[in-house]
């Protein structure tokens, strides 16, 4: 149970964090926002993305017995890093690039694994 909790926060916090700092540079790094230019997206989206990050971040860290929230969360962050990596390969960005969002898809794989395993799932006393 103690393995199942800690590999649960870790990975949380790893996305968790990574979804602060991503926001944070889209409203404040100029590459950043030419990036965002690079894909094809206005700019009110990088700005609207950065503000969605920052609240799946809080409902994903703060302790919640809604497990259907933190399923939509999982669910949002699953198309928004899918939709990252579909972006940046039809631009034909550097496959690491692409492989990035793919990385944390499977974090949050894990972490929703983990998640279900211990909230979700009946456990045995």
């Amino acid at each position: 149970m103690k393995k199942d909790k800690l590999i649960y926060w870790a990975t949380t916090i790893v996305i968790g964090c990574s979804l602060l700092y991503s926001a944070l540079l889209y409203l404040t790094n100029d590459e950043m926002k030419q990036g965002f230019v690079h894909l094809g997206f206005p700019n009110y989206f990088r700005i609207e993305l950065a503000i969605c990050q920052m609240i799946a971040c809080w409902l994903l860290i703060m302790p919640s017995d809604n497990i259907y929230l933190k399923i939509t969360v999982y669910a949002g962050l699953f198309f928004t890093f899918g939709s990252a990596a579909i972006a940046h390969a039809c631009v034909g960005d550097s496959i690491s690039t692409v492989l990035m969002p793919l990385f944390y898809v499977v974090l949050l794989l894990i972490s929703l694994t983990f998640y279900a395993k211990l909230r979700i799932l009946p456990t045995e006393q």
